[in-house]
């Protein structure tokens, strides 16, 4: 374990002079941009809808700044004890695929849907020339710590939104969505003329490893591996309708950390069984897929958490940092069975607008019937500062669904020419 620990280390410090390369650190402020620009629109949608920013662009960027870095470092150790190589694996096809995917889909923009597409054309055509194991090991590597940074902070940017579900219903609920700016180390085989001109700092591991082994440089000389920096970026857009964001950020952590474990471990067999190549390949897009898909099935079909009933009790959706509301502290999913001793009603809700002092029967969150009573004073002008879930009948706010770049493209330059 001694020379492991090493290479830890080795990474570890090589990490640390990352961002003071001058092309990282070019990289990976224009990574940081795209990341800040995705939190901007955010807050511009949040204002739009709700008249303020619940989420706002320049702290969501400061914590996905520091969350990448955490997991880009935590990637690279990962990434080299593996030894996932760039040399002759095909990597560099990885980004420009999924761009194509993006430009189809918003959601393909995922290595796993590059790298099993990429994986099944070499299988089937010889062509492009990529490593099967290495690539289906990085798309595992990646998303084994994209499933730690969504436990981490998947729920810390929940947009609140009123939507209609397939069945017609309009319900409450949340878009999670987090961005990472991502360094990563990998490692390069690299020759070095002779053995004298070996550096000084070379760790000699077991003949076993890497476990996923590529091409060697042919040439005189000996094979080494070296350090070498990229940049890279993690995402993650998911919906909570029956449950609250921080569960449903646990449940996908914990889902997607299964499917990094089983894929990584395809991707370690298939370097020692060929035929396993394709199991790894198809299972790397596949189950990728199908695991979006549960998800938004069980979100679309399950029993809503975030509604209310007209007589009965309205659901708190969500609570403004530092309003009234926040400071006497009403939360998220409590449940308003009372408006000054008036039945919870449309007509209630609308009156909290003109209402200077109010006392509001809650509910504790429809797992815990515990009841307590909130006394809420406005300070000016200023909004109580919460919003609650939708009552039957009424309209949603906003339609889920993303439309495809090139299709949006073309259907402008064919209004043009109309």
């Amino acid at each position: 374990m001694g020379a492991f620990a090493e290479l830890v280390k080795a990474v570890i410090r090589s990490y640390g002079h990352l961002l003071l390369d001058p092309v990282m650190g070019f990289l990976f402020l224009i990574v940081l941009m795209i990341v800040g620009d995705q939190y901007r629109r955010i807050e511009t949608n949040e204002k739009k809808i709700f008249g303020q920013a619940l989420n706002k662009a320049l702290p969501q960027t400061v914590k996905a700044m520091a969350f990448g870095l955490l997991g880009g470092l935590l990637s690279s150790i990962l990434l080299v004890l593996i030894g996932v190589s760039l040399t002759g694996s095909g990597i560099q096809y990885l980004l420009p695929v999924a761009v194509v995917l993006y430009l189809i889909n918003p959601r393909f923009l995922c290595f796993s849907y590059a790298g099993g597409i990429l994986s099944a054309l070499h299988l089937i055509i010889g062509r492009p020339q990529v490593n099967v194991p290495v690539v289906t090991g990085l798309v595992a590597c990646l998303h084994a710590v994209e499933s730690l940074l969504i436990r981490l902070s998947g729920s810390t940017c929940a947009s609140p939104v009123v939507l209609q579900r397939k069945e017609g219903d309009v319900v409450g609920g949340f878009v999670l969505q987090r961005f990472w700016p991502v360094p990563l180390i990998l490692l390069a085989l690299t020759i070095v003329p002779e053995t004298s001109a070996l550096p000084g700092d070379v760790i000699s591991l077991p003949d076993w490893w890497p476990l996923l082994r590529g091409p060697v440089p042919q040439g005189p000389g000996v094979p080494i591996f070296v350090m070498t920096p990229i940049m890279a970026g993690l995402g993650y857009s998911d919906l909570a309708l029956t449950t609250s964001p921080e569960e449903r950020s646990r449940e996908t952590s914990r889902t997607l950390a299964l499917y990094s474990v089983v894929l990584l471990g395809l991707s370690i067999l298939s370097a020692h069984v060929t035929w396993v190549q394709w199991v790894a390949a198809l299972f790397a897009p596949l189950a990728h897929e199908l695991v979006i898909r549960t998800g938004i099935r069980k979100e679309q079909e399950g029993k809503p958490y975030y509604v209310s009933t007209e007589g009965t009790g309205a659901t708190v959706l969500e609570v403004i940092p530092g309003s009234e509301a926040s400071r006497v502290g009403l939360k998220r999913g409590n449940i308003i069975t009372s408006i000054s001793g008036m039945a919870v009603t449309r007509q209630t809700l609308s009156s909290l607008r003109e209402m200077n002092d109010v006392v509001l029967e809650v509910v504790r969150s429809p797992e815990d019937p515990q009841r307590t009573t909130v006394h809420l004073s406005r300070q000016g002008n200023a909004p109580f500062g919460f919003f609650t879930a939708p009552m039957p009948g009424d309209q949603p706010l906003v339609e889920l669904g993303r439309q495809s770049p090139l299709l949006w493209f073309i259907k402008r330059i064919l209004r043009k020419r109309t």
